[in-house]
């Protein structure tokens, strides 16, 4: 309803700008997913962060044309010059869907040294493994997290379902490799396995210790190489051009 009196007033150009990909909205029920094919033949343009968002608006009856890739941008952190230690890093909600106990059950595996920054309802699992190979921040200030990012050797993100997932970005944009799930959207449209980090299925604990491992145990002249095109994979990626691709697709 609300689209529909918004396209009512006619000289107003409507857009809307859906976070959401193909594996967030597996669960949506039938009814539901023909209630949103009625109404997104509403709007004039929709802006989506990857691919996958691209294919579920286009499962709408969407016309291609007026669907629009716009990646989400976080803002700059602060560049650190940091020792890099072997250790992997971990930044989010500590949530169901985000692939905490996967993460968990991989470091218990393999025993390599992580650091989590986060919180939320499974905070307490990580406080269980502190001291035995696990590093526990709670939340960061901006500073603080640009440090860790550039202190370690890659960065972790197991995500079972995530419409975007900024910290991939961050971390790329700081030149620490993401070893990350299929099923986030900015891990799948971002990561090239081998160039600036793996992608890896969440559940697969052995493949997760594999490549988390080979990027800790990676040759200093490599792993410089890895940093570099981590780096620049997303230097076109950023909250100015976000706002011009806004302010286009309402021109």
């Amino acid at each position: 309803p609300g689209l529909a009196a918004a396209r009512s007033l006619g000289s107003v150009k409507l857009v809307v700008w859906a976070r959401l990909s193909e594996h967030t909205e597996a669960g949506v029920s039938r009814a539901r997913t023909a209630y949103r094919r009625t109404f997104a033949q509403v709007p004039d343009a929709w802006l989506v962060n990857g691919q996958s968002g691209r294919r579920y608006v286009n499962s709408l009856n969407v016309d291609p044309g007026i669907i629009q890739i716009l990646p989400q941008a976080p803002p700059n952190l602060p560049r650190m010059v940091c020792q890099r230690e072997r250790a992997v890093l971990y930044v989010g909600r500590l949530v169901e869907g985000k692939g905490v106990e996967d993460l968990l059950a991989s470091q218990m595996k393999a025993q390599f040294p992580l650091t989590v920054v986060g919180g939320g309802p499974l905070s307490g699992l990580v406080r269980q493994r502190e001291g035995r190979g696990v590093r526990y921040l709670g939340w960061l200030s901006a500073e603080a997290l640009a440090r860790e990012y550039a202190r370690h050797r890659a960065l972790a993100f197991p995500s079972h379902k995530d419409e975007w997932g900024l910290v991939a970005l961050e971390s790329l944009r700081l030149g620490t490799p993401v070893v990350g799930s299929p099923y986030s959207q900015a891990v799948a449209e971002l990561v090239i396995d081998g160039s600036n980090g793996w992608v890896v299925h969440p559940d697969d604990h052995r493949a997760m210790c594999d490549r988390l491992l080979s990027v800790l145990d990676m040759d200093p002249v490599e792993f410089a190489g890895m940093s570099q095109r981590a780096v620049a994979s997303v230097a076109g990626i950023t909250t100015e051009e976000m706002a011009n691709t806004m302010l286009a697709s309402l021109g």
